[in-house]
């Protein structure tokens, strides 16, 4: 893991990603007491997504970095599912992060995880960062293409799970999935999972509107 150095976007977002962005009241409200965690201080959490593995271009926490003027930590891990998210925000954590961006779910829906068992291990990580004071925010992944497409009915699932699950406690939630409009495939690579540097960018702009 590593810090990303402040980098310049260098690609306009559509109007969808302009109109999605943090949804529902969660923690950052400036009356959170985040403890002695450091403010400037953002470790995102995920799978090859957020590592940059496969895709194209930089990860999209570079491109956070860039867009909200905070020291960000890459913690993706390729492969990683929802229950590989706690032993990751445990490491995590040990930084003093204010601010924790989760994103998990592709892999899950590929791997046919139950539902049940995604939300468990989401509020334990959502538990885990408010014993911190971090501040947690939980991203629905986009969308999936191509030979990836038949993984869509269970990723439409487990993304309104946590929704419902982020809203019955009260944390931001970023539709990522919604900010990549109607056509998907354009900001994914030719595997249809993993995102052009465009699609790194929207993602980092719907997290940058939490800020």
């Amino acid at each position: 893991m590593k810090y990303f150095a402040n980098m310049t976007v260098v690609a306009l977002f559509g109007l969808t990603a302009l109109l999605c962005g943090c949804d529902g009241g969660g923690d950052s409200g400036s009356s959170f007491d985040i403890g002695s965690n450091d403010p400037n201080v953002i470790v995102c959490i995920g799978d090859s997504i957020t590592q940059g593995y496969a895709c194209e271009g930089a990860p999209y926490p570079s491109y956070l970095a860039a867009l909200t003027g905070k020291s960000v930590r890459n913690g993706g891990i390729a492969g990683a599912q929802m229950h590989d998210g706690i032993n990751s925000a445990q490491a995590a954590l040990g930084v003093k992060p204010g601010y924790m961006c989760i994103m998990y779910g592709s892999n899950d829906a590929i791997r046919e995880r139950d539902i049940e068992e995604v939300v468990s291990s989401l509020t334990t990580i959502i538990e885990l960062c408010r014993a911190n004071q971090t501040i947690p925010i939980v991203a629905l992944p986009p969308p999936q293409v191509g030979e990836h497409a038949i993984f869509n009915g269970k990723l439409d699932r487990i993304n309104e799970a946590i929704k419902n699950t982020c809203d019955s406690l009260g944390v931001k939630c970023v539709n990522v999935n919604r900010a990549f409009g109607d056509t998907p495939e354009i900001y994914l690579t030719s595997d249809g999972l993993h995102p052009n540097a465009e699609g790194s960018q929207i993602i980092a702009q719907q997290f940058a509107r939490c800020f």
